[in-house]
C-alpha cells in the first residue's frame, strides 16, 4: 500500500518543471519508478504462484495484473509515462473502503446506463428545440458565439448550461431578443440538473448502502 501511494506521489511530482529540467532528479524519480514497478510485478508473481489458476477468478487481482502489464508495455515509449499513473488504481482492492465503492458502482451500471439514456434524451428533446427556435440569432449578431445554429451545437451548448457553466450568459443573450426564452432554459435546468442528476445520485447512494449492509452481514 505504501508503495502505491509513494509511486502515485512521486509521478505527480514528475510532472512538475524541476524535475523534468534537472538531469539528475528526473533520472533518479526514474528509478524509483522502477524500482516500484518491480515490485508490483514481485506481487503479482507471487500472487501466480500462490492461487495459480484461481486467480483468474478474482477480478480484482486480474486488474492488478491488466495494470501492471500496461505499466511494462508502455515503459519504454513516451506515451508510458502518462499511462503509468494507472497503478494509482491499485490502491482500489487495497483498501476495503474503495473496494466497497467500486462493488457497488459496478453494481449500479445498469441502472445508471438507463439514467444516462433518459438524459440524453431530454437533451436531444430539448436540443432539437433550441435549434429549431434560435438557430439564426448568431448569424443576425445577438448572440457573442454560435450556441445553437446546429443540433450538435445546441447539445453541446445544453450540456453546458447543465452543468451551471454559464447558463445565465446564454440565457440573457437569448432573453434579449424573445423574453419568453427563459421557460424551456430554466425548465431544462430543473429536469436535468436538479431531477436527473439527483437521481442518478439517488441510485448510486442506495448502491452504497447495500453494498455496506452485504459486507457487514458478511462479517457477521
Amino acid at each position: 500500500l505504501m508503495a502505491i501511494v509513494f509511486n502515485s506521489i512521486m509521478l505527480g511530482l514528475g510532472t512538475y518543471d524541476f524535475v523534468s529540467e534537472n538531469p539528475a532528479l528526473h533520472v533518479a524519480f526514474g528509478i524509483m519508478d522502477f524500482i516500484c514497478l518491480c515490485l508490483f510485478t514481485l506481487e503479482i508473481i507471487m500472487q501466480i504462484i500462490y492461487q495459480k489458476w484461481h486467480m483468474l477468478n478474482d477480478s480484482w487481482l486480474m486488474f492488478d495484473l491488466v495494470v501492471v502489464a500496461m505499466s511494462w508495455m508502455t515503459e519504454s515509449m513516451t506515451i508510458g509515462r502518462a499511462f503509468r499513473i494507472l497503478r494509482a488504481f491499485l490502491l482500489v482492492m487495497r483498501m476495503d473502503g474503495l473496494r466497497t465503492l467500486m462493488e457497488a458502482l459496478v453494481r449500479c451500471v445498469p441502472k445508471i446506463v438507463s439514467v444516462g439514456v433518459l438524459l440524453m434524451l431530454v437533451i436531444y428533446v430539448f436540443a432539437v428545440l433550441c435549434t429549431s427556435l434560435f438557430q439564426d440569432l448568431y448569424d443576425n449578431g445577438f448572440l457573442d458565439e454560435d450556441y445553437f445554429s446546429r443540433l450538435d451545437k445546441s447539445f453541446f451548448t445544453l450540456f453546458q448550461m447543465m452543468t451551471m457553466d454559464s447558463w445565465s450568459s446564454i440565457t440573457k443573450q437569448v432573453m434579449a431578443v424573445y423574453p419568453w426564452a427563459w421557460i424551456p432554459f430554466i425548465s431544462f435546468i430543473l429536469t436535468t440538473t436538479f431531477l436527473i442528476i439527483n437521481l442518478a445520485v439517488g441510485v448510486i447512494s442506495t448502491a452504497v448502502f447495500h453494498a455496506h449492509k452485504d459486507e457487514i452481514e458478511m462479517v457477521q
